[in-house]
């Protein structure tokens, strides 16, 4: 169908929107929102953009004195132009980035910007927490749900109820069974277990026959 992707998934009819294309180079090229909820394209590449959007020297010097969200949208607005409103993003990044991103200094001008103090204290804060509201969103303009299974050996698991998925996505977590390091274990406990749990007993049963 016209406005479709080839998975089934609403394209934008927004021509300027950043199109992309599959690495291995078999795929027709989508635009943001095909390109992820179909995840990996039908030819089993993996969606790249087929051009990056530049910022002027001006907008990166200006980052210096923004938060994270307001640095998080500006880059990111570079590529939903047409698919999501800018009021819409801009609420997106400041939900998904909640917390304090500290940058520490180590000589000079070089400093690292600190990826533990979001609530998994690993770097899933960042790409899975917005992709995750992204998810929710599109879901819900086309009034759709979706469930994701992810087998996991490590904390991924332990990410999942942390991420902040909408009601219109029902994440299911499997362990890996004896590959699970004891830590992530341990970081399983208590409440994110807990709502892990609920969050698996809501998945539905799917028939693979």
């Amino acid at each position: 169908k016209a406005g479709q992707s080839c998975s089934g998934w609403r394209l934008s009819t927004n021509m300027g929107a950043v199109a992309f294309s599959s690495t291995n180079g078999q795929s027709p090229a989508v635009d943001l929102r095909a390109a992820l909820m179909t995840g990996q394209a039908p030819d089993r590449g993996l969606y790249f953009p087929k051009q990056f959007p530049t910022l002027a020297p001006d907008e990166i010097a200006a980052f210096a004195q923004l938060p994270y969200p307001e640095i998080a949208f500006r880059v990111l607005s570079k590529y939903t132009d047409g698919i999501v409103e800018p009021d819409i993003l801009a609420a997106i990044c400041r939900d998904a980035y909640n917390f304090d991103i500290p940058l520490e200094k180590v000589y000079d001008r070089v400093h690292v910007m600190r990826l533990d103090q979001g609530p998994t204290a690993s770097f899933k804060d960042f790409a899975a927490r917005l992709m995750a509201r992204l998810i929710g969103r599109f879901l819900h303009e086309d009034g759709q749900q979706l469930t994701i299974l992810t087998a996991t050996s490590g904390d991924t698991g332990a990410a999942v109820p942390a991420v902040g998925f909408e009601h219109q996505v029902l994440p299911g977590v499997e362990d890996v069974v004896g590959e699970v390091a004891p830590g992530a274990v341990g970081q399983r406990g208590g409440h994110g277990a807990q709502q892990a749990e609920r969050q698996r007993n809501q998945v539905p049963e799917v028939d693979t026959t």
